[in-house]
This record gives structure tokens, C-alpha cells and sequence, in this order.
């Protein structure tokens, strides 16, 4: 009986190591990788006349290659559910592309030389992702809305200075990427679309955020503004109370508003390298935080009800104007990442060896006298190493 059960057991894992294998066979021979092979667009034409079967690849990878054009017999391969050309030298695309409209869904197009949007691309009807990002586009055509599918659309890297109104028609657009461009004025159409849940606007010239962005409050959840020209914190942002993950970094903020508890749902929140010098004590209202990271700021102390954050995993606070430590820090029990580094602290509590879920502490780049590295490991963290602990003067 054990003898056969062996067998069965045998015979079984034998099945199973042969459906495995007939999987990965069909994946690779539906997959087409000729990335970073230096190929030509004279190469490449070449290489799919010698393709007998075209149909059978459903994802085509061209990426880091040194094609400035595509042949028209790329539409040969109309089964394709994802092409990838970024890193080419691309300046347009041809007709014969409008042959993958019936599967292709995922087009990538980044680090080309494309200066217009290539119309073709109009119409690839079931696409659900377009990446354009570090490509020179200033404008989008008025007939993007005929992209009914689109869910993803990436324009980083770019020219754009403004959107076509005709954008607010993307009914599944749920990410829009616009880092990185010439915004001024943020175009009021974006905050038409009912589905965007992850909006991106970092590294532009914004000043201040129009109150209609107020319509996506049931949608946001993710609002990337870091690195524009905000001066104060835009209170519409308040409205915006579904957010999860908010990133004002790299902006000339003085001061945050008590309305920030108005924001429950908040997960991560960024406010490095500005000029904050006190934190509201609202701030221990957001009980949903995990990320706060607020480094290179001029912050002195923190406020007492911080302690509330019970689950707050990563606490960045280095290059601040700390000069002794934030005995409220020791309460935050689910800490694993700690970062006190570059600031002016004299002395540490004994009790830091309380935060026994540390994996990650910086305390570089502090006077801290009288404390070296093994009596910081032996008398304040009671013998326990974390996994990364950075001490002492870092170059």
C-alpha cells in the first residue's frame, strides 16, 4: 500500500513538473524579446520577414534599440497584447500599427525622440495603458477621448503646458502622470474624470491647486505634488478626504494647517525638504499613518499627541534642529525605520531599546557624546543590533 502510494505520488509530481514546463514553453513562445540587440529599423524589418508564425506572439519587447522608425509589417503581429519600444529614436509611428487595435492594450513608448503624438495611436481603441514619458510631446490631439479604454496614461518627462478638454471624456482613466512638465495652471477638465484614483504633478511650476480639484475627493487616493512652487499648503487639499498617500516634498512650506485631521484615511505622507518648524498637533489625528517622513525641515521638537500614530512603521526626521530627543518617539511601538541623522542630538533615553521592532536606525551625523557604537548597542538597545543601523560621522 505504501509502495503504490509512492508511486501515485511520484506520478503526480511528474504531471505536474510536465504542466509546469508546457506553461513556460508556450509563455516564452508567445513572448518576443530582441531588446538592447543594437538592432536597426532595417534590422528589425529583416527579422519579421523570417518570423513564420506572427500570431503567435502576444508581447513584443524592442526596448534599447536604435530604431527611428518601425516597418509597416509590425502589424503583422495582431495577436500583440504588449509592446515595448522605449529607449529607441523614434519620431513617429506607422499605419500598419492600427493593426493591433483588437488586443493591444499596453504601449510603451518612453525615452523616444517623438515631438507629436503619432495619430495612429488614436486608434488602438483597447488600450488600457500608454506610456509617453521622456519623449519631447507638447500637446495631446482632441480626439484622445476616442481611447475609451485607457486607464493608464504616463506623460511624464515632456513639453505640456496644458490638456485638450476633450481628456475629461477618459471615463477609465484611473492614473494620470504629468510629472515633469511646463504646468502652470493646472487644466480644470482633469477633475471632470470620474475614476482617477492616482494623480502625479510632481517637478512643475505650480503655485497653487484650482478649487475644482475638490471633485475628485470620492476618487483620490493618491495626490503627488512635490517639487513645484507651492508656498502654503493648498486647503482644498482638505476636501480631498478619501487620500491615502499625499507627497508635498521639495516645496517652501512654513506651516501646516489643523484641518489636516480632516484627512483619516491618510497611509503616507511626505513633507521633506521644506521649512517646517513646528508640526500641528492635528497631525496626531491621522491614526491610518504608517510613512511620515519629514526630513530636512528646521523642526525642534514634535507635538505630544504624535504618540497616537500606533501604526506608524517608517518616522523620518533627519536634518532637522533636533537637540535632544523626542521622548514621544518611544511610544510609537510599531516603528521599524527611524531616522535621526544630521541633527544636533546631545543624548539619547535608555528607553529607546523599548522600539524592539526596529529594523533600521540613523543616528549618524550627531554630537552625541560620551556614546560610541557598541555602548549604543549594549546599554541603549539592550544587546539588540538592527538589521541597519548607521552611527557616527558619515562623509
Amino acid at each position: 500500500m505504501k509502495k503504490k502510494l509512492i508511486i501515485v505520488t511520484m506520478l503526480i509530481g511528474a504531471l505536474l513538473a510536465l504542466f509546469i514546463w508546457i506553461y513556460f514553453q508556450e509563455k516564452l513562445e508567445r513572448t518576443l524579446d530582441l531588446s538592447f540587440k543594437n538592432l536597426t529599423s532595417e534590422d528589425l524589418e529583416q527579422l519579421i520577414a523570417q518570423i513564420k508564425n506572427p500570431l503567435e506572439i502576444t508581447h513584443l519587447f524592442l526596448e534599447g534599440n536604435k530604431l527611428e522608425t518601425l516597418p509597416e509589417t509590425i502589424g503583422n503581429f495582431s495577436n500583440l497584447k504588449e509592446l515595448y519600444l522605449s529607449g529607441n529614436q523614434l519620431q513617429s509611428l506607422p499605419k500598419g500599427i492600427s493593426k493591433l487595435r483588437d488586443n493591444l492594450d499596453s504601449l510603451i513608448l518612453d525615452n523616444n525622440k517623438l515631438q507629436t503624438f503619432p495619430s495612429v495611436i488614436i486608434e488602438l481603441n483597447n488600450l488600457r495603458l500608454l506610456s509617453l514619458r521622456s519623449n519631447q510631446l507638447q500637446t495631446l490631439p482632441e480626439n484622445i477621448d476616442k481611447l475609451t479604454n485607457l486607464g493608464w496614461l504616463d506623460l511624464r518627462n515632456n513639453q505640456f503646458k496644458s490638456l485638450p478638454i476633450t481628456i475629461k471624456n477618459l471615463n477609465k482613466l484611473t492614473i494620470l502622470v504629468l510629472a515633469k512638465n511646463k504646468l502652470q495652471i493646472l487644466p480644470e477638465h482633469i477633475f471632470e474624470l470620474p475614476n482617477l484614483s492616482h494623480l502625479d504633478l510632481s517637478e512643475n511650476q505650480l503655485q497653487t491647486l484650482p478649487k475644482g480639484i475638490s471633485k475628485l475627493r470620492d476618487s483620490l487616493d493618491y495626490l503627488n505634488l512635490s517639487n513645484n512652487k507651492l508656498q502654503t499648503f493648498p486647503s482644498v487639499i482638505i476636501e480631498l478626504n478619501n487620500l491615502s498617500d499625499l507627497d508635498l516634498s521639495q516645496s517652501q512650506l512654513q506651516t501646516l494647517p489643523e484641518t489636516i485631521d480632516k484627512l483619516i484615511h491618510l497611509e503616507v505622507l511626505f513633507f521633506n525638504d521644506n521649512q517646517l518648524q513646528t508640526l500641528p498637533e492635528a497631525i496626531g489625528k491621522l491614526t491610518n499613518l504608517k510613512w511620515l517622513v519629514l526630513y530636512n525641515n528646521q523642526l525642534e521638537s514634535l507635538p505630544e499627541n504624535i504618540k497616537n500614530l500606533n501604526k506608524l512603521t517608517m518616522l523620518i526626521l533627519g536634518e532637522n534642529k533636533l537637540q535632544t530627543f523626542p521622548p514621544v518617539i518611544i511610544k510609537l511601538i510599531n516603528l521599524h525605520e527611524l531616522d535621526l541623522s544630521r541633527n544636533q542630538l546631545q543624548a539619547l533615553p535608555k528607553s529607546l531599546a523599548n522600539l524592539t521592532n526596529l529594523d533600521s536606525l540613523d543616528l549618524s551625523d550627531n554630537p552625541l557624546p560620551g556614546i560610541t557604537k557598541e555602548i549604543l548597542i549594549n546599554e541603549y538597545l539592550r544587546g539588540r543590533e538592527p538589521r541597519k543601523l548607521i552611527f557616527g560621522v558619515q562623509e
